[in-house]
């Protein structure tokens, strides 16, 4: 009761319709395989993200780098679930320019943009799948991996936006966004992994005909 209480208050409060935290300091991109991982802390906010009254809304950056399909850009929650928001997309192409990644991505899915990615995109996996009941208070990272040596990049800057109504999945042709039956890759696991039994039930029966 107490925690429906705090979303509803929440809801009606401008201090809770929007709140946006970012990390403005970045750095540089390392260009030998390696995941390097950028913390940020999130405070004062509810103690439950769903994806319903209060959760969220979209995550933005700023990277330069010269061949955009070398990177996989992953943002982890304090929970330890994460989501890929692009993975080798772009070709050639250079930059992410203040490009927002949320579950109904003005812009189409992030997949079939065109770099410098500037905009509101669905990112590959959906940023629903963070609004899972945690608390969002605590250390988030955003993490960059550049698969490929010779071009390189830098992260200039991110940021998190959590507020009322998360917007809904929007699911587009192609280039991989929200979590479903035709689009098993963007699904994530409880522990945060793809490989696990997503239809428990289905699973279950395939076991008693067998």
């Amino acid at each position: 009761m107490k925690k429906q209480l705090l979303f509803i208050l929440c809801a009606i409060t401008i201090e809770c319709s929007a709140q946006t935290f970012s990390n403005t300091i970045g750095g540089t991109i390392p260009d030998n395989n390696t995941e390097a991982c950028f913390p940020l802390t999130v405070n004062g906010l509810p103690l439950q993200i769903n994806t319903n009254s209060f959760g969220l809304i979209q995550v933005c950056v700023n990277i330069s780098h010269s061949y955009t399909s070398d990177l996989k850009i992953k943002v982890t929650s304090p929970d330890g679930t994460s989501i890929l928001l692009a993975s080798n997309n772009g070709g050639s192409g250079d930059d992410f320019t203040n490009t927002c990644f949320a579950a109904n991505g003005a812009n189409g899915a992030i997949g079939s943009g065109t770099p410098p990615f500037t905009g509101v995109f669905a990112p590959f996996q959906s940023t629903n799948l963070l609004n899972n009941l945690q608390n969002p208070n605590g250390i988030w990272n955003l993490c960059l991996l550049d698969e490929v040596m010779a071009d390189t990049g830098h992260l200039y800057s991110y940021s998190l936006t959590f507020g009322a109504n998360p917007p809904a999945d929007t699911i587009y042709g192609g280039g991989g966004n929200a979590c479903s039956l035709t689009n098993g890759m963007a699904c994530v696991c409880p522990d945060s992994s793809q490989i696990c039994d997503l239809l428990p039930d289905m699973t279950a029966s395939a076991l008693i005909i067998q």
